[in-house]
């Protein structure tokens, strides 16, 4: 219901003047079904369709230099439809192209790998991301919302036409993928020294400053220095200054 509530509300003036493949992802970005991109829509977005240019800093910089509306329930800065096609024409962000990439690129740890899946396993894969989220302590207010509305929409899978079927699935792998992510920080952080954990953070924001790519590789390199030998737990591996 909410779902077919957006596309009410995104009216024909505005849909005629913008490409089919903005629509697309904007209905797909729009996780919450509220008719605009916030900005941490926008950012996962960014993230995972722009993955090869991807800084978070970056993203901050441009949502807020192009957003025009303000979120009249939350008083957040959004982008509106129109504002969200002419920052993707200006900037190109989000083509048709990376889109089918994004979409086609393989994923061995995604069980589902399209929409007729998606309606099929929808029950059981609710309750695993679900679970996720709350291992996470990321199962917020905004989540359940995004969860219940692709109930709806997979549950009645007939009232959808095949490019509905087509956006939805996208928004379900923006979720998949996002809850994916938060559960990986959550485990990272939970499983190494707090000083650790802010190195690991602190050294993937500067290596998005730079041409160098964040690589946990690189992070885990750092801890056979920090970490106790397993022959010998009570002394340390750092390098002596002597």
């Amino acid at each position: 219901a909410e779902y077919m509530g957006k596309l009410i509300i995104l009216n024909q003036a505005q849909r005629k003047s913008v490409k089919k493949y903005v629509e697309n992802i904007f209905l797909s970005a729009d996780l919450d079904s509220d008719g605009y991109i916030e900005f941490n829509e926008f950012l996962i977005i960014y993230r995972y369709i722009e993955k090869d240019d991807f800084s978070e800093s970056k993203a901050h910089e441009l949502f807020f230099t192009e957003s025009d509306i303000t979120a009249p329930d939350s008083g957040e800065k959004c982008l509106s439809l129109n504002k969200f096609a002419l920052t993707c024409y200006r900037y190109n962000l989000f083509s048709e192209q990376r889109q089918k990439d994004f979409l086609e690129r393989p994923d061995p740890q995604e069980p589902i790998k399209n929409f007729e899946t998606l309606v099929q396993k929808w029950d059981m894969r609710r309750e695993q991301i679900k679970n996720m989220l709350t291992v996470a302590d990321s199962y917020s207010l905004y989540f359940k919302k995004v969860l219940r509305i692709l109930g709806e929409c997979v549950s009645s899978p007939e009232a959808l036409s095949k490019a509905q079927h087509d956006v939805m699935y996208m928004s379900y792998r923006f979720m998949s993928l996002e809850c994916r992510r938060l559960f990986l920080d959550y485990r990272v952080g939970a499983t190494i020294a707090p000083e650790l954990g802010y190195l690991y953070h602190f050294s993937q924001e500067f290596l998005e400053t730079t041409s160098l790519k964040p690589s946990l590789g690189m992070f885990k390199y750092c801890l056979l220095y920090t970490s106790p030998s397993p022959r010998d737990r009570q002394k340390s591996r750092m390098p002596s200054s002597a």
